[in-house]
C-alpha cells in the first residue's frame, strides 16, 4: 500500500540518525523525499522500518514523506517465515514497484542478497493481499 504522509506523524523504531546534516541539506535543495519510507501499519500507527534518516531529515523541514507499508498481520507472517527487517522493506519496495528504491537499498547491503529476497517477499505480499 502506498500514501504520503507528514514526517511529524511515522513511529521511529531508531533514534540514532547518521547523517542528518547532509540529508537536510540534500532535501533543502531537492525539495521533496524521492525514496519511499518503508512501514508497518500497526495499531500505533505507521512505524518505519527503512527510511528513518530521510524522515528525520523531512519532519526538521515539516515536509511530507511518502510511504509504502503492509500491515503488522503480514509483517509477522514473514517475520515467522525467516526474513528479515531489510528484506522485508525490499519486498515491500518491490511489491509496490518501486525498483529503484530496491535497487538503491540493496546497494547499501552489498553481498546480502537483498533483490532476491526482496522478490520472494514481495510475491508472499501479493498472495496474502490477494
Amino acid at each position: 500500500m502506498k500514501k504520503t504522509v507528514k514526517a511529524t506523524e511515522l513511529i521511529f523504531t531508531e533514534f540514532s540518525q547518521d547523517n542528518l546534516t547532509s540529508m537536510i541539506e540534500f532535501l533543502k535543495e531537492s525539495g521533496e523525499v524521492f525514496s519511499p519510507v518503508v512501514c508497518i501499519e500497526t495499531e500505533e500507527g505507521l512505524e518505519i522500518i527503512d527510511g528513518h534518516n530521510r524522515t528525520a531529515a523531512a519532519k526538521e523541514l515539516d515536509m511530507m514523506v511518502p510511504v509504502v507499508y503492509i500491515t503488522e498481520t503480514i509483517f509477522s507472517e514473514l517475520k515467522e517465515q525467516g526474513y528479515d527487517h531489510m528484506e522485508i522493506a525490499c519486498g515491500i519496495l518491490t511489491a509496490e514497484e518501486e525498483y529503484e528504491a530496491a535497487q538503491n537499498l540493496n546497494a547499501q547491503f552489498g553481498g546480502a542478497r537483498l533483490l532476491k529476497k526482496g522478490d520472494e517477499v514481495a510475491r508472499i505480499i501479493w498472495d496474502m493481499e490477494e
